[in-house]
């Protein structure tokens, strides 16, 4: 299911007994499991205990990434508490249903609903470009830098909408 799996960590757990508590990306990123998985007894057993907790924990992670995203902070700042898969999913959730609302609130007769968003996906980039071109964490930076080429090619599609 994950490919991009370089290691798992390992700690001690509150008895004593080696626990799986985390995922680590070839790139370094870290993903903490949800709830740690006892590592002990057939390892086809315990793998598939650890496969579970990576689905949920994922799963969780990525909903939680969705309702908090713009929430309590911009969007740049968000996307620097989450690891890139989850940022790259949430953010395409939440591209969809933008567009989404805006043709439904073209529909209702806001004629305009289409030019702000396309504004507002300007200004997202400017904000991305500005971050980027700070000091950041090689891991932050590229995925700003994946963000950034989703974004653009989005801007793209409802520019192509408000020219046509």
């Amino acid at each position: 299911m994950y490919d991009n799996i370089a290691a798992l960590r390992f700690d001690t757990g509150m008895n004593g007994e080696m626990v799986a508590s985390a995922m680590v990306s070839a790139e370094g990123e870290v993903m903490e499991l949800k709830q740690s998985v006892p590592a002990e007894g057939r390892v086809e057993d315990w793998m598939t205990g650890v496969l579970l907790e990576m689905r949920r924990t994922n799963r969780l992670i990525t909903k939680e990434a969705i309702y908090y995203y713009s929430h309590r902070k911009t969007r740049v700042d968000w996307m620097l508490d989450y690891q890139g898969m989850v940022v790259l999913a949430a953010n395409q959730v939440w591209w969809t249903w933008e567009v989404e609302d805006v043709f439904k609130r073209m529909s209702q007769g806001e004629k305009q609903a289409l030019k702000q968003y396309a504004k507002r996906m300007h200004q997202q980039i400017d904000d991305l470009v500005r971050r980027i071109t700070q000091p950041l964490k090689k891991n932050n930076r590229r995925k700003i830098n994946t963000v950034l080429i989703i974004d653009v090619h989005a801007r793209d599609i409802v520019d192509t909408f408000v020219r046509d």
